[in-house]
Order: C-alpha cells, then structure tokens, then sequence
C-alpha cells in the first residue's frame, strides 16, 4: 500500500529541478511505499526534460501532468486529486530534502493523527560571493525557520475534507490559504522539529525582487478571502523588523553585513507592495471571500 505521495509542483526550475528530484529519489523511506506526481506549470526550459530523465531510472510508480496554464492552486489540487498516498510530501522545485525527510514526517503525522499538515525547519543554500546570498542565508539564521509549502507533509484525508486547495489561485499565498482552511476544520498545523530541508537562495537582486512581487499579488487575494490585516509588509515597519533582525544576527554571527538586513526588508517590502497594488488593480481577490 502506498503510503507517501511525493508531490512536485514546478515551473522553469531548470536550475535547481535536478537536485531536487534527487534529493526525492535519495530518500530512505521505502521505495515501494511512494509515489511521485509531478504537475509542470509550462515551463518554458529544460525543466521536464531533466525530470524526465532522472525518474527514468528509478524504481518509483511517476506521474508527470501539466496544470494547462492555471496556476498553483490547480498544479497543488491534481496531485491531491491523483494522489494514492496516505500522505502528500510537498517538494517545490528549488529545495533540497534531508534524506530522512519523508521518514521524519510520516513518524510524526502517525504519532499526532489530529494534525493536518507539518511544516518543517529550513535552510538556505547560499553561494559564496553574492551579497544577495549571504543576507537571505543571514536572515534565516534570525526568522523562525519554519516552511509550509516549499516542503511539508498533508494528510490527504485532512485536504480532501476541507475541499482541497482553491483553484482560484494562481500563485503564491495557497499554502497561507490551505492552512487557514486546515484550522477551520479542526485540524491541527504542526511543525515537525526533526524533519529539515534546503532552500536555493534568489541568486540576483532581480530574482528576488520578483519573487517578493508575487508573494505581494498572491497576499492581496488571500487578505480578502481571509480578512487579513498585512500592515506589517509596509516598509517603515519592515525597516524596524529588520533592524530587530540585524540586531540578532550580528549577536550570532559577528558578521557586519547583518546591519545590511533592514535595507534588505524595506526593498523586499517594496516589491511586495508594488505587488500587492497590481493585484487589487487587476482585482485579483475581490470577492474571494
């Protein structure tokens, strides 16, 4: 009986694609008990070709579908609408899983059947010389290290309860969607302290910048169908988190750079305003409650 369906949403991850499906391919969770579905988002690079390749060559049931142009919420739903597993790891295409990943979280999600979804502890992947690198691995020292979507464990019977994800949604903010939902249920979100994985920092200040701007577009849905109140992603309050944040990682780190960190969430929280401003005025969200 499958146990754990491995589900890999993905889009132009060409870069970091390969290193993830073999950090899946590498666990050491009984082989016979996964399955991995994953859905492309129409990547427009190599990013299937080296799926392809890479799960051609292993003793893992695949499954590759295509979301046909619609967004994350729909990617997230057909692998829970084609999922046989007891429960859905979630692998985006930028991390790294521990390989005792997948056996951490089931060992936790079996000892606590009242919890719905587990989050996990992270670390960035920083490469040496980039300033871009080295304060987003900075910042992850400060923050609470705790992820959601870029890699978890669901109960499918949780999802599948609550209706799954809202296909609605077409970027980022479904796992902020997802959990509320999750809670509204009755079910329990964890975080599963044994259970680690690795995030592949932006690699250039544009990368960033625009992933900011999506997480941005993405929270103005989610502030309307949820109600709520983002004032903490404006910048003089971002500057003040990062100041508390500098203040913390130099205490770690010794590392000057840390007071480059305020500087940092204020043009994070640019990106996510200017985001956030698009989507209301192409009325992205507006009634989604």
């Amino acid at each position: 009986m499958l146990k754990v369906t491995i589900g890999l949403c993905v889009k132009n991850s060409e870069k970091t694609v390969k290193e993830a499906i073999d950090s899946v391919i590498n666990q050491d969770f009984p082989h016979e008990e996964m399955e991995i579905i994953v859905v492309d988002g129409g990547s427009e690079d190599r990013t299937l070709d080296i799926i392809t390749d890479r799960v051609s060559k292993i003793n893992i049931q695949t499954k590759i579908y295509d979301d046909g142009g619609n967004g994350l919420g729909v990617a997230r739903q057909i692998v829970v609408d084609k999922a046989c597993g007891k429960y859905i790891v979630w692998v985006d295409g930028d991390v790294i899983l521990s390989k005792d990943f997948s056996l951490k979280q089931v060992e936790f999600m079996e000892q606590n059947p009242h919890v719905g979804i587990a989050g996990a502890r992270y670390r960035y992947i920083s490469k040496e010389g980039k300033l871009v690198n080295d304060l987003q691995s900075l910042l992850c020292r400060a923050e609470s290290t705790d992820a959601w979507m870029g890699s978890n464990i669901s109960r499918i019977e949780a999802l599948r309860q609550v209706g799954g994800f809202d296909k609605r949604i077409k970027g980022a903010c479904e796992d902020i969607d997802i959990i509320a939902r999750i809670k509204a249920a009755d079910w329990l979100v964890s975080i599963n302290q044994e259970a680690k994985f690795y995030h592949n920092c932006r690699d250039t200040w544009r990368d960033l910048w625009n992933e900011q701007k999506w997480f941005g577009y993405g929270g103005h849905y989610i502030s309307h169908k949820h109600k709520f109140v983002l004032w903490r992603r404006v910048p003089p309050a971002s500057f003040m988190s990062g100041l508390m944040l500098a203040l913390k990682v130099y205490k770690l780190t010794y590392q000057k750079k840390s007071f480059l960190l305020p500087s940092q969430s204020v043009f994070q929280s640019i990106a996510w305003c200017l985001g956030f401003i698009k989507s209301h005025m192409d009325g992205y969200g507006h009634g989604a409650g």
